[in-house]
């Protein structure tokens, strides 16, 4: 099962009430150039100094929060324009939405800290 196979199946139920969600996810796990995908996710938390919260969403455990604040040192201003015009949010929206479901997202993507191709 793919990233993008994933995420549909996560937000299945959502997607009638939050239908702007799977596309939230959709402009960040696109591959490049679309998106950055999870390695690249991973890669810029861990040079961000970010990398405990990234590994608690990869491993057992409970998965730590993150900021928006945060993910603005992980996402670049035109990748964040790109995901907000991809889901028709506002750019404040769509940090909102991956404060709010990026560690669960990444957590069922990793299953037993595997990263998926």
């Amino acid at each position: 099962m793919g990233i993008l196979d994933v995420i549909m199946n996560q937000f299945a139920g959502d997607s009638g009430t939050r239908p702007w969600l799977p596309r939230v996810m959709e402009g960040l796990f696109a591959p490049a150039p679309d998106g950055i995908g999870l390695h690249t996710l991973l890669a810029r938390m861990d040079q961000a100094g970010l990398g405990s919260i990234a590994h608690s969403w990869t491993g057992e455990g409970p998965n730590q929060p993150i900021t928006a604040d945060q993910l603005r040192t992980v996402l670049n201003p035109h990748e964040l324009t790109r995901i907000s015009t991809h889901a028709g949010l506002t750019e404040h929206e769509v940090l909102g939405e991956l404060t709010e479901h990026l560690p669960g997202v990444v957590d069922q993507l990793t299953l037993n800290g595997k990263r998926p191709d």
